[in-house]
């Protein structure tokens, strides 16, 4: 499967993919072993083949992982409702589900009337199912998609797709899982002492699987964006955002001890370790929570589970997703959220460093300073309304009637449960950011008056001014009249001027 999501691509800055395409290059040559501490010794051991680590990261004989669902979240607000209702229909019309799955259209039009007309309503609704076909481009990634929407707020809209990967994606993915991979070296030269000696750096081998099942996530997300985006709104996509997403995984694990297999779970991105802060536990499931350590930003769910499915589900798989949509489609609205919030207090960051350039200067740029204002009112229009209508004790609640309370796997370490710590996380950034981002806005808005006081008092500097030289033109013009017209000298002229005005 080709990489080919720029959020893949530009992982690495420019400096560092180049010097992983010129230790690729340089591994191609056949050095000799050297081992002085030279130039050619340097390039030697830096591109040395490793081989495979002996702590190996491929799946454990007693082990399976398989993954169900990946489902994202996307952010709209409520005037886009209007341009999501007319998209929906449009995609559940070109991509007609099996006859297993029923679309009513009625319910789109019923969630945006309610939604348009009931200021104080939070209200979930599945809008309809789509499926794409086999061996075309998106059809490769995806098989089916669940649409869901969820009203976080009066005007806050979180659209949740409940993804369920093609066999031929999760064929490619499965092998990406079982793997065992090398560890990689990269060559760091630097200008200075460049033929003297090239230092090097080492990727693990659980770093670069890692790295490759991300790469598999990333892919498949923005496959899906770029399709639906034609017909849909859409925040994240529309900002080049990874969109938050949780990972729904089946996994079945004999041997639970604390050995090597470890580096396993670590490699594809779940952590078994109870030593680690980052786990909750609730039953056979298992959440892992990396929030902002991971490129694809998910939070990955696990169910351990060996037992034969109820009667009312075909099989144990088709009753994990159902049992995880409950809990999953309470804490994506809360993840959309949260995500949105820290794109904007990076918008301010970088705002402010702008604005303080501006102001520093010794001609301030009056467009510049408005340009920047008119910019933060408008990416942040969202921000004021979530400041207002967030509430953290409503969604606490939704998240635990959703049939999960996780707690911690490791008490001593952190000892609130997950409920509670990705509210108050979300609802601490909502009111740092709304902080921030107020003290800007005041500080441009001095600036700007400070700027407007300092035009109009040189636009009275240069009314007075002209006002002066009007006056003169006006007495020279009435003596060159006065001159020409009449026999009288210039001193009677001046005589007359001073009599008029005594």
């Amino acid at each position: 499967m080709k990489i080919t999501n720029p959020y893949s691509k530009n992982r690495f800055s420019r400096i560092d993919k180049f010097q992983r395409y010129l230790t690729g290059k340089l591994s191609l040559l056949k050095l000799k072993e050297r081992n002085n501490h030279d130039f050619l010794s340097s390039i030697y051991w830096g591109t040395r083949e490793t081989g495979i680590s002996s702590d190996s990261v491929s799946i454990p004989d007693d082990t399976q992982v398989e993954l169900l669902t990946v489902t994202v979240a996307e952010l709209i607000s409520v005037e886009e409702l209007a341009d999501m209702k007319d998209g929906m229909k449009k995609l559940i019309s070109l991509y007609r589900p099996s006859p297993f799955y029923f679309n009513d259209p009625n319910q789109i039009d019923e969630f945006y009337n309610k939604v348009t007309t009931d200021i104080h309503g939070r209200r979930w609704s599945l809008l309809g199912n789509i499926k794409f076909k086999e061996n075309t481009d998106i059809g490769d990634y995806i098989e089916h998609v669940q649409i869901q929407a969820s009203q976080v707020s009066s005007s806050i809209i979180v659209l949740i797709f409940q993804i369920h990967p093609s066999k031929l994606y999760l064929s490619e993915f499965d092998n990406v899982i079982k793997k065992n991979v090398q560890e990689e070296r990269i060559l760091r030269p630097k200008l200075k002492g460049l033929f003297k000696f090239w230092g090097s750096t080492t990727e693990f081998p659980e770093t670069v699987k890692n790295r490759i099942v991300e790469d598999h996530i990333l892919e498949l997300k923005w496959k899906f964006f770029s399709e639906i985006s034609k017909y849909l709104p859409t925040f994240f996509h529309e900002n080049e955002l990874v969109s938050p997403s949780v990972l729904l995984y089946k996994i079945k694990q004999e041997d639970r001890s604390e050995d090597s297999s470890n580096l396993f779970w670590d490699s594809i991105g779940l952590p078994q370790s109870v030593l680690s802060y980052k786990n909750y536990v609730h039953d056979q499931w298992n959440l892992i929570a990396e929030l902002d350590r991971s490129l694809d930003d998910s939070i990955k769910i696990t169910c351990n589970s060996e037992n034969n499915p109820e009667s009312e589900f075909s099989s144990i798989e088709s009753q994990i997703i159902y049992e995880g949509d409950y809990f999953i489609r309470e804490v994506l609205p809360v993840l959309a959220i949260r995500k949105y919030t820290l794109f904007i207090s990076e918008q301010i960051a970088n705002f402010r460093i702008s604005t303080f350039k501006s102001i520093s200067n010794k001609k301030v740029n009056y467009k510049n300073i408005i340009y920047l204002r008119s910019t933060i009112e408008r990416k942040g229009y969202m921000l004021n309304r979530i400041k207002d209508e967030f509430n953290p004790d409503s969604l606490k609640r939704r998240l635990i009637r959703s049939s999960f309370e996780w707690t911690p796997t490791n008490t001593e370490i952190i000892s609130t449960p997950f409920h509670e710590f990705i509210v108050n996380n979300t609802l601490y950034l909502i009111n740092e950011t709304f902080k921030h981002s107020e003290s800007l806005v005041k500080t441009l808005d001095s600036t700007v008056e400070i700027l407007t006081l300092q035009t109009n008092f040189s636009i009275q500097r240069k009314t007075v001014m002209l006002t002066i030289v009007t006056i003169i033109l006006a007495i020279v013009a009435i003596y060159l009249t006065y001159y020409q017209i009449s026999e009288n000298t210039p001193n009677d002229l001046l005589n007359l001027i001073k009599e008029q005005l005594i």
